[in-house]
């Protein structure tokens, strides 16, 4: 066979590869678009949610958080499941221990209201906080691990940024209400030669567990610092400077944690 005839043979069996690889392409590539085009099987908004995270061992995902059962124990009357919460999105701190990306307050979805179902019984609600890391159900005194048919979130709490602002004259009393409902007072305003210090009285609305730890405003103005007070009460801020402003802009700075009602399975049928 003649060296001319090997390439065209050589050439023509490498067109046909390359067809074939294209068709090949194509029909995933259809069956991509079908799929995307398909709102049944592309859909992520539904009433109860139950998608496993295989990327951390056992977990439960709702939205960003993945929820891991640790242990269930049923015994005098009392079923307590512990478990461990982690998120999928990055991390924007580290643990002061450890050392690792992430801390509780990357969780932006948190469990809060539970449902345990059992044999033989009707189901039973529990509560959570936003640190919980286990949730007890009573159940009776004879009931054993094996009674256990289902343990569900059905309630969760979101983070959101609320955005609101109030802005207030330096006068002592001028007061302010924030999205959330929470009053912003300026108790004392106290105008020195060299600086501007006020104090800011805070009243929030009943939040229980879910009150915000850090302080819950910021002021606009980056020239404003925090000096004093933590822990979402009262707080203090201070102007270096002898020409210090009229008015001051207060920002919400904690999140507002917004109730969700979704239901997802984290012991049971449908859990890991």
């Amino acid at each position: 066979m003649s060296a001319a005839a090997r390439i065209l043979i050589a050439a023509s069996v490498g067109s046909l590869i390359g067809a074939g690889a294209f068709l090949g392409w194509r029909l995933v590539s259809d069956d991509d678009d079908q799929a995307a085009a398909d709102p049944e099987e592309t859909s992520t908004t539904a009433s109860t949610v139950e998608v496993e995270a295989p990327w951390i061992e056992g977990g439960v995902r709702y939205e960003t958080t993945v929820i891991v059962p640790m242990g269930l124990t049923v015994e005098d009357g009392v079923a307590a499941l512990a478990y461990r919460a982690d998120t999928i999105s990055p991390a924007l701190s580290r643990d002061d221990d450890t050392g690792e990306p992430g801390t509780p307050d990357d969780i932006l979805f948190r469990p809060e209201q539970w449902v345990l179902e059992i044999a033989g019984s009707e189901p039973v609600a529990a509560v959570t906080g936003p640190k919980a890391r286990e949730v007890r159900f009573p159940v009776p005194e004879t009931a054993v691990g094996d009674d256990v048919v289902a343990v569900q979130v059905v309630g969760w709490r979101r983070a959101v940024l609320a955005g609101s602002s109030v802005t207030l004259p330096l006068e002592e009393d001028a007061t302010g209400t924030l999205a959330d409902g929470t009053v912003l007072t300026l108790r004392t305003v106290l105008e020195q030669a060299t600086n501007t210090i006020i104090q800011v009285d805070v009243e929030t609305p009943d939040m229980g567990d879910w009150h915000p730890d850090g302080p819950i405003a910021r002021a606009s103005d980056g020239r404003w610092r925090l000096s004093g007070g933590f822990g979402g009460g009262d707080f203090q801020m201070i102007w270096e400077g002898e020409d210090g402003p009229d008015e001051i802009t207060l920002i919400q700075n904690s999140p507002m944690w917004e109730p969700v009602a979704d239901q997802v399975t984290i012991i049971g049928e449908g859990g890991p």
